[in-house]
């Protein structure tokens, strides 16, 4: 492109001279970055540490809001289905005596592509995370234990008049892993209900 060699000035032009005549200009064409809001996106605990036991209590969401920036090639095919939010744990060690609550803070780290079962990999290049909502999530971790607990047969209905239900459960115990402070709560292990049936 050639340069200016005169310059208007309220008093009229000005001849000016630069060092050459023209410079070479290069124009790069980029995709105009859109935004797009994606709702329900599933908000999972991901990466947590053996030996680590992780409590969600129930009034932490379970879903969040996402507003992505990007070209609209890579946003348009996007939905809820594609995306996951993950709260990493990966840095945290277990509770040496009872509990401890950590607070999530989620960024464009934890907005992860689902690329199968259990698999997840980062955004796109070229895609940037504007906002999330909910931005936190509070967690309860506790030290996993294993621990053995009797088991105890839940039953449901009663059998036929002219019979009786024995109940016996085999085996009469089991390993059972979780949250240390839940599992100490715990004298025995329940069964799903079973309905009674006649021994004869």
């Amino acid at each position: 492109a050639l340069l200016e060699t005169t310059v208007n000035t309220p008093d009229g032009p000005v001849a000016i001279a630069p060092a050459r005549r023209s410079v070479n200009v290069l124009l790069e064409v980029t995709e105009k970055p859109e935004e797009k809001t994606i709702e329900h996106v599933p908000i999972r605990v991901a990466a947590v540490p053996e030996g680590l036991a992780v409590i969600r209590p129930e009034d932490q969401p379970r879903e969040a809001t996402v507003q992505l920036r990007g070209p609209r090639r890579l946003l348009d095919p996007l939905d809820a289905r594609d995306l996951a939010i993950e709260a990493d744990l990966e840095q945290e060690a277990p509770p040496t005596a009872g509990t401890r609550s950590s607070t999530i803070w989620f960024a464009q780290k934890n907005v992860r592509l689902v690329a199968g079962p259990g698999t997840s990999l980062p955004l796109p290049r070229g895609i940037s995370l504007v906002k999330v909502e909910p931005r936190t999530m509070q967690l309860i971790l506790d030290r996993r234990v294993e621990v053995e607990l009797p088991v105890q047969p839940e039953l449901e209905g009663q059998p036929a008049e002219d019979h009786e239900v024995t109940v016996v459960a085999l085996p009469t115990t089991v390993k059972v892993r979780g949250p240390r402070t839940i599992l100490a709560q715990m004298k025995s292990i329940a069964t799903e209900p079973e309905i009674g049936r006649a021994h004869v």
